[in-house]
């Protein structure tokens, strides 16, 4: 589908260190497809949709991206790449909720926002790696804003913002929030003091202290209880075999109940 830039689309945001450009489009693909292809550019850019015609998130599930959420991907390229970059993330998203009145937030470990266990947000990282050092990364972002229904969703049970606190929000300054809580923390993560950022979401873990059984790698799955998030981003699960760190995953099923 051809994409339309908005008018007044593109915009310097100048308070940033490293948000350098946005720019906003009434539809994409996806936004982490588009980005991929201007992988070349400065870091910093960020891309928004209004819509995405096959947004994307983890595993190759669909996200499903209707008008009224907030669709972007940002554009980084720090030196190192790191388990904690989606924690961070997800804290962010958290934090950005939260100074609108949104509670009861949760990362579902590793890329997922849950609202009294819907969701919210999910996010999607993607890099290209050479060596040891990533040539970019792309961070996708969607947030579930002023959507009042969900069509044809079936892998989750969304909720928005509005249906929250039956209130409208402007997208631009939900962005524009994200975007300086994510300034704070990037300055943390380049400098590796992971430490501030992990301790700020151990409270935060969905299933914390609950058993659950978890998707390791195609259809090996692993079963413990949730006890917190390792400095450099692991999830730590206690097992009958002892204590094991997950650096990636995902909870399929929670055993407690």
């Amino acid at each position: 589908m051809k994409s339309e830039k908005n008018e007044n689309s593109i915009l310097s945001f100048k308070s940033s260190n490293v948000i350098r450009k946005i720019e906003f489009f009434e539809n994409l693909d996806s936004t982490n497809t588009y980005l991929e292809s201007r992988k070349n550019e400065s870091e910093g850019l960020v891309i928004v949709a209004e819509s995405q015609s096959n947004g994307r998130g983890q595993n190759n599930n669909k996200w499903v991206s209707e008008k009224g959420g907030l669709y972007f991907s940002f554009l980084l390229k720090p030196d190192f790449i790191s388990p904690v970059l989606s924690i961070m993330i997800g804290l962010t998203i958290i934090e950005t909720l939260e100074s609108f009145g949104i509670e009861n937030l949760k990362l579902k470990w590793p890329n997922d926002i849950l609202y009294n266990n819907s969701k919210i947000s999910g996010i999607l990282i993607e890099s290209k790696i050479k060596g040891n050092i990533p040539d970019y990364i792309i961070v996708g972002c969607g947030i579930n804003i002023n959507q009042e229904i969900f069509s044809g969703v079936t892998e989750y049970n969304p909720i928005s913002m509005k249906l929250i606190t039956s209130k409208k929000f402007s997208n631009k300054i939900v962005l524009n929030k994200f975007l300086e809580v994510f300034e704070n923390y990037y300055k943390y993560y380049l400098s590796q003091k992971t430490e501030l950022i992990i301790n700020r979401v151990q409270d935060k873990i969905y299933k914390k202290d609950e058993t659950v059984k978890i998707n390791v790698f195609d259809f090996n799955f692993i079963e413990g209880k949730i006890k917190a998030l390792d400095n450099d981003g692991a999830l730590i699960i206690q097992t009958e075999q002892g204590d094991k760190k997950l650096y990636s995953g995902r909870i399929v099923k929670n055993l407690s109940t």
